[in-house]
């Protein structure tokens, strides 16, 4: 993508608003380059990468920490979460089954 306009999508567009309260103005004070996962983790990891923002699933690890990064709170939960309800009164590897008897 040669034209900054086509980059778009949820963290793209949240950067932009966050940039806009900011008052960061996208092609003069940030730009967008698209790099693969391991270039884009190595280069903003580098004190003297070009990279300074890395927008993606980033985990927050004690290596990345250590190298300097700082986090934002999550914006999203991409895992698997089960609720059980506190009234199963015997808990067994099979409890969230429960809620589909009718």
């Amino acid at each position: 993508m040669s034209d900054q306009a086509d980059y778009s999508g949820h963290q793209i567009e949240l950067w932009r608003m966050i940039a806009a309260d900011l008052g960061l103005v996208e092609g003069t004070d940030y730009d967008w380059e698209c790099l693969d996962w391991f270039d884009m983790m190595d280069n903003v990891m580098k004190q003297d990468g070009n990279c300074t923002l890395a927008i993606a699933g980033i985990d927050v690890t004690s290596e990345r920490i250590l190298a300097g990064l700082k986090f934002s709170l999550p914006v999203a939960s991409n895992g698997l979460q089960v609720a059980i309800s506190g009234r199963v009164p015997r808990l067994t590897a099979y409890s969230f089954f429960e809620v589909f008897e009718w």
